[in-house]
């Protein structure tokens, strides 16, 4: 069996026969979907990603570099009386004649691979289907380190904001998203959100907390994103916890031992995105991130989208492989987006 080898536990469940039965939490829980909306992201904020961050810093922007169809864009955040530089790469279609679509997405690496030709980011893809690309160096917005808070966004925010890691990254979305707004070769109405791995878990709390990202996308996202914590198979809440504590808020340490009492799961945090089109992937040798569990969970998030009356709004593949995000998956990402962001 490939699976991913990272901090697995010695009892890691990768066997079917022995994954968890479950209850899960109520999903509509006989409430209208605003409500019980509004009532979901509030049980997300305060036991799983931390708080929304809602201060509005003060920012300006400045062209860095440009080429015939891309440019960097340097955002100066101020605030505390610190200033933190986010380097952002916008890449349109080349010869592009009318605004185009766009996906936000944080990357992995720094912003020049995206233009050396990253496997993970297929420009030709993007621009067969007319899409643009904008992205950051995820590390830009809070470091991806236990002690990272001081060299992150958050140090220019009041003393008494208690968010982390994720909360910081999908707020470091929705300044793509504001910078996006602002430019006449990009399409305000038609630009998603996605990511892969930690950055798929950011990237659905980020389409949960600013509904002006008009689909969704989570690529592997497992544990803490798509996957159905309950079943205890692959990654644990556990692992998350004693891996990376800086990702989520404090509470959701108490529930490493006691996953049931967690008031939420993944399929939750799928349904925040609702009427919105949603995306989810998994790959078939990527057990770490449970891609049944994925599954699962779109399945359950799909009573939300039928009882607001938006169904066919949701799709999944499985693609042959081990964790990653490739030129086979934003293929069919953009042509989702395509049959759905009209």
């Amino acid at each position: 069996m490939a699976v991913s080898l990272l901090a697995q536990r010695p009892n890691t469940n990768y066997d079917e026969s022995k994954a968890a039965r479950y209850p899960l939490p109520a999903l509509l829980d006989g409430k209208a979907w605003p409500e019980r909306r509004a009532e979901i992201l509030k049980l997300y904020e305060t036991h799983v990603f931390g708080n929304i961050i809602t201060a509005k810093l003060p920012v300006e922007t400045t062209v860095k570099a440009q080429g015939p169809n891309w440019r960097e864009v340097t955002f100066t955040f101020s605030g505390e009386g610190k200033k933190k530089a986010v380097n952002v790469l916008i890449v349109v279609p080349p010869g592009a004649k009318k605004r185009v679509p766009a996906v936000v997405c944080l990357s992995f690496t720094p912003i020049s691979t995206v233009l050396a030709g990253h496997s993970r980011w297929p420009l030709d893809v993007f621009a067969k289907h007319g899409f643009a690309v904008i992205t950051a160096h995820y590390t830009d917005f809070f470091p991806d380190v236990k002690q990272g808070r001081p060299d992150s966004i958050l140090a220019l925010l009041p003393p008494d904001e208690t968010t982390n890691a994720m909360s910081a990254w999908a707020w470091g979305m929705s300044r793509m998203l504001d910078y996006a707004l602002t430019q006449r070769d990009l399409d305000g109405k038609r630009i998603a959100v996605a990511g892969h791995s930690r950055l798929g878990k950011a990237a659905l709390w980020a389409g949960a907390t600013d509904q002006r990202f008009a689909a969704v996308i989570s690529n592997d996202s497992g544990e803490g994103g798509a996957s159905l914590s309950r079943r205890i198979f692959g990654e644990h809440v556990a692992d998350l916890n004693a891996s990376f504590p800086h990702w989520f808020t404090e509470k959701f340490k108490s529930y490493s031992q006691a996953v049931n009492d967690l008031p939420v799961d993944s399929h939750m945090l799928l349904a925040l995105s609702a009427p919105r089109p949603l995306y989810v992937a998994s790959a078939s040798e990527d057990l770490w991130a449970d891609p049944l569990g994925e599954l699962l969970a779109l399945t359950e998030a799909d009573k939300a989208y039928e009882a607001i009356g938006a169904p066919e709004q949701t799709a999944y593949h499985l693609r042959p492989g081990k964790h990653d995000i490739t030129a086979y998956d934003w293929e069919r990402y953009l042509r989702f987006l395509k049959a759905t962001l009209r």
